[in-house]
């Protein structure tokens, strides 16, 4: 199967639908995990073995990785692309 035929065909909706709503959902997970991290110090030490641990750096990159997403979804200009590529 050619790749320049499966990526001229246009997305339908329900794709460009499921393509927001994980990128809302990674944009979310992040900023909650980024948020769990400035409050760190506030949560009952004896909790704390329950918590599973991820890297404030891979919450930023989770909410960088659902921005790209969501502008490839929404903009299709081609400077906009390469600052999308410039973020990914």
């Amino acid at each position: 199967m050619n790749i320049t035929k499966l990526s001229s065909q246009p997305a339908t909706h329900t794709s460009i639908v499921f393509a927001k709503i994980i990128s809302a959902f990674a944009i979310l997970l992040g900023m909650l995990v980024l948020m769990a991290w400035l409050f760190y110090l506030w949560i009952p030490k004896e909790y704390l073995p329950l918590l599973a641990s991820i890297k404030a750096n891979t919450a930023l990159c989770f909410m960088l990785s659902g921005m790209v997403i969501w502008i490839y979804c929404d903009y299709p200009n081609k400077k906009i692309i390469y600052l999308a590529q410039v973020i990914a």
